[in-house]
């Protein structure tokens, strides 16, 4: 047994020793550095090999007399069939375009015996004139027991701004007072409902960190029923930008982290 541990513990550290990824979906965690994909939860291990592929379309821009291409978009897709007592497949598939408008798309699949995760996530900013429009999806599901479904809608129009969220079935909407031009970090306030019967209080905030090389994102949405002020809702996370890439993601008593170094 303990030659067991220690076979699997220097295995880890193998894999960790490269680039990679890591991340935990409620009680399971799956850690990949490609070619190899480690997975374990509720006393089952899986291993699989990675196939990944990636491409960047570049396009010519002109800047006075020269002419330089600069990268347009991004694609990429990571692949693993996962053998042991944990068994299937893991799946990301990726695309970003890196011009005007700005947007990104990127899903994952995690389906073995033991369990099926499911996360996706959208983001896109529109400017036209006086109007602009940043508006992000995210989602992540495991059987229907274990997830979220978040989506908002930031936008403007001259100094009028305004916000709609969707927290699973709840909708929020208010007033964002904007600290930056394209809509990501601001301040709100305003009210919501989930079935027409109650009345929510919501507030939020979205904010950039940075401490030395460290650089994060960090945004929180809390909101309350007014007859019940003690049932505090909230969702949150911290995006982790620089020197590592990841993120935490926290509602309602549950987590999800994954970090890539």
């Amino acid at each position: 047994m303990k030659k067991s541990i220690t076979l699997l513990i220097s295995f880890m550290l193998f894999i960790v020793s490269f680039p990679g990824t890591f991340a935990i979906f409620n009680d399971y965690f799956l850690l990949e550095s490609n070619p190899i994909l480690l997975t374990v939860g509720e006393d089952s291990l899986g291993i699989g090999l990675v196939y990944s592929s990636n491409s960047i379309k570049y396009v010519e821009t002109k800047i006075g007399f020269l002419k330089i291409k600069k990268p347009s978009e991004k694609e990429f897709v990571d692949f693993s069939v996962i053998l042991g007592t944990m068994y299937g497949f893991y799946a990301s598939v990726g695309y970003e375009n890196l011009n005007y408008p700005v947007s990104s798309q990127q899903m994952e699949f995690f389906v073995t015996n033991k369990i099926s995760f499911i996360t996706s996530q959208n983001k896109s900013f529109y400017a036209l004139g006086p109007i602009s429009f940043n508006s992000e999806s995210v989602f992540l599901n495991q059987n229907n027991e274990f997830g979220y479904t978040f989506n908002r809608i930031f936008g403007k129009f001259q100094n009028l701004s305004g916000y709609l969220l969707k927290l699973d079935d709840t909708i929020l909407v208010g007033y964002l007072f904007p600290l930056d031009a394209s809509l990501e970090q601001g301040i709100l306030a305003g009210v919501g409902t989930e079935s027409f019967n109650e009345l929510y209080l919501n507030i939020g905030l979205r904010k950039f960190f940075k401490a030395g090389d460290f650089r994060s994102f960090g945004f929180l949405y809390v909101y309350v029923d007014k007859d019940d002020l003690n049932n505090l809702r909230y969702f949150g996370g911290l995006k982790i930008l620089a020197p590592l890439k990841g993120d935490l993601m926290f509602w309602d008593g549950k987590f999800s982290f994954r970090i890539n170094w």
